[in-house]
């Protein structure tokens, strides 16, 4: 509930931020704003995914305990939408440096603490979802604190909270659900196996390994992170030449970090899984496979980024919706041959097929100097 809350909070518009604040600094637009107006479409949707999440937590508590998971939930789900906004938003004005420390080991570290100090409370997943809760919004706090220390509270005020000004982006919702599908697009593939009564064993093993695998894309995150300001200020600025030597650098470089840590992952596949359960350690091979993906996922360049801050939001939903298909397309007809291993080639399958329709996408809006969807090129 916390993670589709998040979701369903930030409805993509963390993803936007890095095209609005390269506006803002170039005087396109008078101030970065609008938030409050995607908000408001956007907690409908968070209110009616609560209904089936509720649901599903029924059965494992009692009614009382579930009701007083839902403000949990709701805390934390505003905790953490609000890291990531406020990252994206500084990444935007130029801090990545700061902007990782807001999205990744601050937030980290709390959570992490939570779990022994729950523990210490008592052994109980409400004891446990309250500090979890409670350290994702201290986190929201921490990041909005840092974040004004770097670009001022008048900026991160007038984003998240200020007049709406002008029409909503009109990638906006484009954007929302592309990014909730490619959420769900991670945890699917257990989804799968749960459905298709896997052994519990394997189904946990398959969760571990996607789950470590997104590890090995932090390089390239760190890389699209720095990047991706400059892609808004090129295509802002119309520079397609400079957009061009962007998107090619950041395969480059993202490869070229990725690829030694990628061979000590698939040389270690077995011993990092065993690391969260001895069970797991039979499973190397799934961790391979979504390694693979996470690889040539670098390769490709922030071409999904392009995308998102280049006005044309809905061909990368299209890309989502294209890969989700595959996905479960390839693990049904895998799966009965394969068993769980064909469950991770299809999450790393459909992770090529969105990147291919990405690069090609890409390739042609460069060849015709990139024209935003409304004048006509989608």
């Amino acid at each position: 509930m916390v993670w589709a809350g998040s979701v369903g909070i930030r409805f993509g518009f963390d993803q936007l931020l890095p095209k609005h604040a390269a506006a803002a600094r170039l005087g396109t637009i008078e101030a970065l704003s609008g938030y409050r107006r995607i908000a408001s479409r956007s907690l409908p949707i968070v209110a009616v995914l609560s209904v089936p999440l509720l649901i599903l937590i029924l059965p494992q508590a009692s009614p009382a305990e579930a009701l007083l998971a839902v403000p949990l939930a709701i805390a934390g789900a505003i905790g953490w939408a609000v890291v990531y906004l406020i990252s994206s938003l500084v990444r935007g004005y130029g801090h990545a440096g700061l902007s990782g420390w807001i999205g990744g080991p601050i937030g980290i570290a709390l959570a992490t603490c939570a779990v022994p100090i729950a523990n210490a409370i008592g052994d109980s997943w409400l004891v446990l979802a309250l500090a979890s809760s409670l350290a994702l919004a201290i986190s929201g706090l921490g990041a909005a604190v840092l974040g004004a220390r770097a670009i001022g509270w008048e900026r991160i005020g007038a984003t998240l909270i200020g007049r709406p000004i002008g029409p909503i982006d009109r990638d906006a919702v484009s954007t929302g659900f592309l990014m909730a599908l490619a959420e769900i697009n991670l945890v699917l593939p257990v989804w799968i196996a749960g459905a298709l009564s896997l052994a519990a064993v394997e189904v946990g093993a398959l969760y571990a390994a996607i789950r470590v695998a997104a590890i090995f894309s932090w390089l390239f995150t760190s890389v699209v992170a720095v990047i991706t300001p400059m892609i808004a200020t090129a295509l802002a600025q119309r520079d397609y030449a400079r957009l061009r030597g962007l998107i090619w650098k950041s395969a480059g470089v993202g490869a070229g970090a990725t690829i030694p840590v990628a061979i000590v992952g698939a040389l270690a596949s077995g011993v990092l899984l065993g690391l969260i359960d001895p069970a797991y350690r039979d499973y190397g091979d799934l961790l391979i496979a979504l390694i693979a993906a996470r690889l040539l996922d670098a390769a490709t360049g922030a071409v999904g980024e392009a995308l998102i801050i280049g006005d044309h939001a809905r061909w990368e939903l299209l890309n989502q919706l294209a890969s989700t298909a595959a996905l479960i397309g390839l693990a049904v007809l895998l799966e009965p041959g394969i068993g769980v291993l064909g469950l991770a080639l299809a999450a790393a399958i459909s992770t090529v097929v969105a990147n291919l329709l990405r690069v090609g996408e890409v390739r042609w809006l460069l060849a015709n100097r990139w024209r935003p969807a409304s004048e006509g090129s989608g």
